[in-house]
């Protein structure tokens, strides 16, 4: 029967001792191969790294005079007194066309009286021996101004109640009645001072409440009297 001996002994195998002196030159030598070649590189872009360097330094000091030029003709510069003149006139016109579009509005819009309906509460409450000759409505419908003949003075109260019963009229109110007589015709030719036509009638106007300066400034000939009986409170009209 063969038997094997395995003579192998493993400490007579031979080992590498890698930071022998040998090794240590080889490293050394690659580290500095490896250095000297990534300085060589970094040398060579060095020039072209200065050069944009350069241009952007460059680049920098044009903008920087071109800001410093820039300033200076701004500071210099004077307005124009023309495009002031205009920008003014713009300004009064953009204000005047809000005034009037705010007129508009209030005039004809959702809160405004239509006239047809005053008109329908003067025919309405008509009074024998009183007539209209005309009425000024005022913004949104406040502040009325009417203006007609009587033969009897006395009607007018009677007149306003009856307007009151109208919902247009509702609301509206009055600082004095002015009533005054129409001057008399003058005589014709030939003709005497017993002669001459005296009307009959009396011309009366309602002055709205916030109008007095024009009961202030009436004729004094005419009879300018607050009217209490005839002027409404905020929830009434203007009886």
């Amino acid at each position: 029967m063969a038997q094997h001996i395995n003579l192998y002994d493993p400490a007579l195998e031979r080992k590498h001792d890698w930071l022998a002196l040998g090794n240590v030159v080889i490293g050394g030598l690659l580290l500095a191969t490896g250095v000297v070649a990534l300085g060589m590189m970094e040398r060579s872009t060095l020039p072209a790294l200065t050069t944009q360097s350069a241009a952007a330094e460059t680049q920098l000091k044009v903008m920087r005079d071109q800001v410093t030029t820039m300033g200076q003709r701004v500071a210099a510069r004077k307005p124009d007194p023309r495009l002031e003149q205009t920008l003014a006139a713009k300004r009064q016109l953009l204000s005047l066309r809000g005034e009037v579009l705010a007129t508009l509005r209030s005039s004809v819009g959702p809160d405004a009286h239509s006239y047809a309906e005053y008109l329908r509460g003067f025919s309405r409450q008509s009074v024998s021996g009183l007539w209209l000759t005309g009425f000024t409505v005022r913004t949104a419908g406040r502040g009325m101004e009417i203006r007609g003949n009587t033969t009897d003075p006395a009607l007018i109260p009677e007149y306003i109640r009856r307007l009151n019963k109208e919902s247009a009229f509702q609301g509206q109110t009055f600082a004095a009645l002015k009533l005054e007589r129409p001057a008399a015709k003058g005589p014709t030719a030939g003709a005497t001072a017993a002669t001459v036509a005296v009307p009959q009638w009396h011309e009366f106007m309602l002055i709205p409440t916030f109008d007095g300066k024009a009961a202030a400034q009436a004729d004094n000939r005419s009879a300018v009297s607050p009217a209490p009986t005839f002027a409404a409170n905020a929830s009434g009209g203007a009886g």
